[in-house]
């Protein structure tokens, strides 16, 4: 019978550890995570990221936490994501609030004391894209010639053409 006592304890300090976590994100400042997923509020700056769930409990949350962390140091930074520029941020102090998932989505809050970090700009050399091919539909790829004769006896068929 004291184990049933002991275990029930347990059980209910669980429960009121789990609620003083989500406690700590009112419902105010929930929508408005939702609607800018990065809020400033009392020398604390709050951010949110939401995505699906897949893999595992873990790995989907520390996915998350980075996109979270992601948006905060753009904000604290006044950076505006382009394409071939990046920013290093080293943040302080923060702190995961909460995790809320269902059977597809995950979502994490957390909170940082506003602070003045360390933001450096990298500007990326740019890469070229690969020039594409205009090949007709119709057309056979064509063989390079390495200076050797070719052999007749050896066919090599990939997808629908022969070489």
């Amino acid at each position: 019978m004291p184990k049933l006592g002991v275990l029930s304890l347990l059980a209910v300090s669980a429960c009121v550890g789990h609620q003083a976590a989500q406690a700590q994100v009112d419902a105010q400042m929930r929508e408005q995570l939702l609607v800018n997923e990065v809020v400033i509020r009392d020398f604390q700056i709050y951010a949110m990221a939401s995505g699906p769930f897949g893999g595992t409990f873990d790995g989907s949350r520390e996915l998350l936490v980075t996109r979270a962390m992601r948006s905060m140091a753009h904000k604290l930074c006044g950076f505006v994501p382009t394409l071939g520029r990046r920013l290093e941020v080293g943040l302080q102090g923060v702190t995961l609030l909460s995790t809320e998932t269902d059977s597809r989505r995950m979502a994490v809050v957390i909170r940082a004391p506003v602070q003045n970090p360390p933001c450096k700009v990298i500007v990326l050399e740019p890469t070229q894209a690969p020039a594409e091919a205009s090949r007709s539909s119709d057309s056979q790829p064509q063989t390079v010639d390495l200076g050797k004769p070719r052999t007749t006896d050896i066919v090599i068929r990939k997808m629908v053409g022969e070489y």
